[in-house]
Formats: C-alpha cells, sequence, structure tokens
C-alpha cells in the first residue's frame, strides 16, 4: 500500500502540473525526498484536496471501494524513502505501473482522499505519535556499494510532531513581481554643484515619492520638480534607496551615485628645492608705473604639474621703462619641459632680450621715429621696407646675444644648448602724441597681441606648433639667420587700444584652446572682461599681486606654467 500513496502524491503532481495555479510544483517535489515530508504534506493538503477534486470533477475517472487501506505509518514509511529508491530500473516493475487500470487509478483517488484527511487531521493536533516498543527502528544506512537496512532494539524517546507553518491566507496579496525600472544619475564632484534628475531607463512611467541615503553627502531632493541638487561633501560610491510607485503598486529600487574627488585636492603643493641649480621662486610678479599714464605688470606661477613633484617653474619674464626713451618694454618665455635646464635659459633670455633691446632704442630711437614718420605719411613698400630694416637692426642683436649666452652656458655646464631650451615673447610699446607704436618678436608658442575692448585684436606674430600637439619651437641656433628674425618681427601703430598682451601657453591653451580662436576678438572679450580687468587695481603693483593669485586658475588638462605681461592704461 505504500506503493500506492506513492503514486497518488505524484499523480496529484501530475495534476498540478496541468493547472494555473500558485502552487509550487517543483517546491512540493523537494519535499517528496526530505525526512520532514509528513509534516510539509499537511501544509499542502488543502491544496492538494482542492486541486485533485476540481480534476476529479472533469475526469472519467469513476471512483470505487479499496479492498485495502492504508495507514499513517505506512505513508510516513514511504515518503521517508530516499529519492534512489524510488526510481525503478528499466523494464521493471516500473514499466508495470504505468499501465495501472482505470479502476486502480480510481482507487487511488478515495485512498488520496482519506489519506489527505488524516494527515491534516494528524499533524494540526497537539497529540504525540509513539513508536511500539516492539517495533524495530528502520534505518537506512549507505557505503558506496550498496543500501542495507539495519535494525535497532533501543527503545525509541517520545518525539513531538512538529506544527506545520500555516498557508498564506487568500485575502493576504503578496507582492507581484518587480517590473524592470531602472534609474540613472550623472557623476557629481566634490564642492562643484550639482544639479541633475533622476532619470528612469525605458519608457516606464513612475511617480517618485522620495530618496532616501543622501545625509551627510550635501545633495537635496527635490520631489515636486524632480531635481537632485548642492554641493557634493564625500567621495566615493553611495548607495541611494529610490521609493516609488508604479501601476499604483509601491516599490523601492537602488541606484550608484558615484562621487568624484575634487581634481585640485589630488594636487600637491610641494615647494621646490632651494639648494637646486639655478633655483628660483615658485611664483613672482612685478608692476611698474609708466610713460603718460601707461602701466605695466607681469605675473608668473609655477603650474600644478611642477608643483605635484616639487620641481622648479620654467617660464619666466622681464620689464623694463626707459624714463630717458620713453620705450616700455616687455618679455615672457616658457623654458622648454623636456630641457633640465630651461628655467635658467628663460631667465637668461627674457633678462639679455629686454636690456640689449632697452640699450638698442635709445641708441637708435631718434632714427627709428623718422622712419615711422615716413611711413604714416606714405606707407608704400619702399618705406615699410626700410622701417623693417631699422626694427632688425634694433631686435637682431637682442635675440643672437642670447642665444651666444646659452651656448655658453651651455658650455660651462658641460650640457647640450638643448638643455636650456626656451621660447620668446618680447614687445616694445612707445607712447606718441597720436597713438603708440608697438614692435614685437614672437618665437614659439602663447600669445601676444594688440587688444581693443570690443572692437579689435591684433596679433604680432604666429604661434608656433610643431608636428605632433605639444610640439613649439625655441630659440635655437638656426633662430639666427637674418631670414627667421625679419619673418618675426611686427610692428604696428594704433591711435588707442586697452593693452599689449604677452602670455605663455599656460594660459593661452586652457583659455582659448585654439590658435584660430586666439585670433577672434569674441574670445578676447571673455578673456579680458571675465578674468583680466576684475584683477586690476588703482596700482600696477597690486594688480600684478592679484594677476598672480589669478594665475591659480583650475582648466581639468592645462597644468603649466603661466605667465602674462600686460602693457595697459
Amino acid at each position: 500500500m505504500n506503493d500506492d500513496a506513492l503514486k497518488y502524491l505524484k499523480l496529484c503532481l501530475e495534476v498540478l502540473s496541468q493547472r494555473e495555479s500558485g502552487f509550487d510544483l517543483n517546491q512540493l517535489q523537494t519535499f517528496l525526498s526530505e525526512p520532514e515530508t509528513l509534516t510539509l504534506i499537511g501544509k499542502f493538503s488543502e491544496q492538494l484536496n482542492a486541486a485533485w477534486d476540481d480534476y476529479s470533477q472533469e475526469s472519467e475517472y469513476v471512483e470505487e471501494d479499496l479492498s485495502e487501506t492504508v495507514d499513517n505509518d505506512d505513508l510516513s514509511t514511504a515518503l521517508s524513502t530516499s529519492e534512489e529508491n524510488e526510481v525503478p530500473e528499466p523494464n521493471s516493475k516500473h514499466e508495470e505501473e504505468k499501465e495501472t487500470s482505470e479502476d486502480e487509478t480510481a482507487s487511488l483517488i478515495e485512498t488520496g482522499d482519506n489519506l489527505a484527511e488524516e494527515l491534516a487531521r494528524e499533524i494540526s493536533s497537539d497529540e504525540v505519535t509513539e513508536r511500539p516498543e516492539d517495533e524495530p527502528e528502520v534505518i537506512l544506512e549507505k557505503d558506496d556499494n550498496s543500501t542495507e537496512e539495519v535494525t535497532e532494539e533501543t527503545p525509541l524517546e517520545e518525539v513531538e510532531t512538529p506544527t506545520p507553518i500555516p498557508p498564506t491566507p487568500k485575502e493576504i496579496k503578496m507582492n507581484p513581481i518587480m517590473p524592470p525600472v531602472r534609474f540613472k544619475l550623472p557623476n557629481a564632484t566634490v564642492n562643484k554643484a550639482y544639479n541633475a534628475s533622476l532619470e528612469t531607463i525605458g519608457d516606464k512611467v513612475v511617480t517618485l515619492k522620495k530618496i532616501e541615503g543622501l545625509d551627510d553627502l550635501g545633495l537635496r531632493y527635490d520631489i515636486e520638480n524632480n531635481v537632485l541638487a548642492g554641493d557634493p561633501l564625500l567621495a566615493g560610491d553611495h548607495t541611494l534607496t529610490i521609493y516609488y510607485l508604479f501601476n499604483e503598486q509601491a516599490y523601492t529600487a537602488q541606484i550608484n551615485l558615484v562621487i568624484n574627488n575634487d581634481p585640485k585636492s589630488l594636487w600637491k603643493n610641494i615647494p621646490s628645492d632651494k639648494d637646486e641649480k639655478y633655483w628660483k621662486s615658485d611664483q613672482d610678479n612685478q608692476g611698474l608705473v609708466g610713460i603718460d599714464e601707461w602701466n605695466l605688470l607681469a605675473a608668473s606661477k609655477r603650474g600644478r604639474s611642477h608643483a605635484h613633484v616639487g620641481s622648479c617653474r620654467d617660464d619666466d619674464f622681464a620689464l623694463k621703462v626707459d624714463e630717458e626713451s620713453h620705450w616700455h618694454i616687455a618679455a615672457v618665455a616658457d623654458g622648454a619641459g623636456s630641457s633640465e635646464y630651461s628655467r635658467e635659459g628663460a631667465r637668461m633670455i627674457v633678462n639679455n632680450s629686454s636690456e640689449i633691446l632697452t640699450a638698442q632704442l635709445q641708441e637708435h630711437d631718434a632714427h627709428l621715429m623718422e622712419l615711422l614718420a615716413l611711413w604714416q605719411q606714405d606707407d608704400s613698400i619702399e618705406n615699410e621696407q626700410a622701417l623693417t630694416e631699422a626694427l632688425y637692426d634694433i631686435f637682431a642683436p637682442a635675440i643672437t646675444s642670447s642665444i651666444d649666452k646659452l651656448a655658453e652656458m651651455a658650455a660651462a655646464d658641460e650640457k647640450s644648448f638643448r638643455d636650456y631650451y626656451s621660447t620668446l615673447l618680447i614687445a616694445a610699446h612707445k607712447p606718441l602724441a597720436t597713438g603708440s607704436f608697438c614692435i614685437a618678436y614672437w618665437i614659439g608658442d602663447g600669445g601676444l597681441g594688440i587688444y581693443k575692448s570690443g572692437q579689435s585684436i591684433k596679433l604680432l606674430g604666429d604661434s608656433d606648433s610643431g608636428d605632433y600637439a605639444g610640439q613649439t619651437r625655441f630659440l635655437d641656433i638656426d633662430a639666427k639667420s637674418p631670414d627667421d628674425i625679419k619673418t618675426r618681427l611686427r610692428f604696428s601703430f594704433d591711435k588707442d587700444f586697452t593693452a599689449l598682451v604677452l602670455m605663455t601657453d599656460g594660459i593661452s591653451d586652457p583659455l582659448f584652446e585654439t590658435d584660430n580662436n586666439l585670433k577672434q576678438l569674441e574670445h578676447w572679450d571673455v578673456f579680458w572682461s571675465n578674468d583680466i580687468q576684475p584683477e586690476l587695481a588703482e596700482n600696477p603693483e597690486t594688480s600684478a599681486a592679484q594677476l598672480e593669485n589669478w594665475l591659480d586658475f583650475w582648466s581639468q588638462g592645462n597644468h603649466d606654467d603661466r605667465t602674462i605681461a600686460l602693457i595697459y592704461r
């Protein structure tokens, strides 16, 4: 009769598998091989009976009385048998069982109904079932070769039948499967204003209720406008819990908000070593009062890339005011980062070239003013060439002398000339009764131009770009060529302008980005009104100090030395 009980249960499983119910078929199949099967069958007895009643009403089976009955002990023994013993060998008695007649099946139905009722009553009662003392306990022991039954005569202790877990009441709705609603938020950065909407991925329409997990992050969620905003305070990956409604059901979801570190905080500021050969200060500035209410200023600061490793500033500048000839001189230089002593090359070039140029302008000032007057009266090619030749005679000694001194330094240090490479942008300005006369020489990158606010920008040269990004031209031996010097000389006469500006690429790259932008007035207007003008004070010394502080502006990916010089009023 044990086999009959098992066949009934398996038949129930087959019925349940064909019905659309919430019954967990796989779970019950697992229960059949567990020692607690008897208890668990009681848990599902109501579902088994209901399923079988529905099935039997639709079936053509006719219930008949069985000549034999199955007691609870027989069923318990059958259900506690391991799975291996329940699986028959091929072509064995199992094949015969498949051919069970309709009469046998009907008998199983009645037996199953009785069993289910008895199981439910037995499990729900508080009575303790005892094994007769004269009945030995059956223990199944399995080794690698076979399974044997071993009997023990030890009397059994009283065992309390576990109380079954009651089925879930029908009036309580189980949570439906969570719909595939996902959310996204852009990354944030510490100390950088954040303002973003919580977006769903896909076309699901949800009603957002709140977001948890924002404590201590410096962010607040505006549910009415669906805006997460604030100034992020804590870097890292932060898990946020989102509460929302979908199809009138309440759900939660989790999303990871990434708050990146403030890039500025990652940069170290290690002072340069004063014992380093050719050491100079990490920043510098100077302001001078010029002629006829014109002022001069310059500021230079070591870039973050140098500060991070404690290396020296490579940029440099020089300013001159000649009270005798009324010439103003400004020069800036950017030492090559790949050159060991480029900082000294830059320092020497700006100082030497500005000194030589000042002396040359004093000596040739009268003749130069005559040629300028002729060109203003008649800007013919002949007059322009005569003026250009005079400017070459004045500037060439400043350029060639600087190159010669670089070669001397290299020889003295037993180094290569390349170890002192630097750019040079140098300009001379003289105020006149009718306007201003400007002359410039430019080799390398950066920017040099005459700016008139809201009206014009006139570059006094061209930026030298190499074959690859980041490459430029430096003041080298080839720069001594007369043709090379002449092609780099520019002059201009303007009735009025805002400033003559010189800057290294540490400024021109982040603020203008391209050589073409450097030629556009709108970019210069933004540069002047947003960056420079706010830092200018009544006296040039204060202005220079404030511009030095401004040089610390943040621009991602641009961490080179920065130097600027102005002749302005």
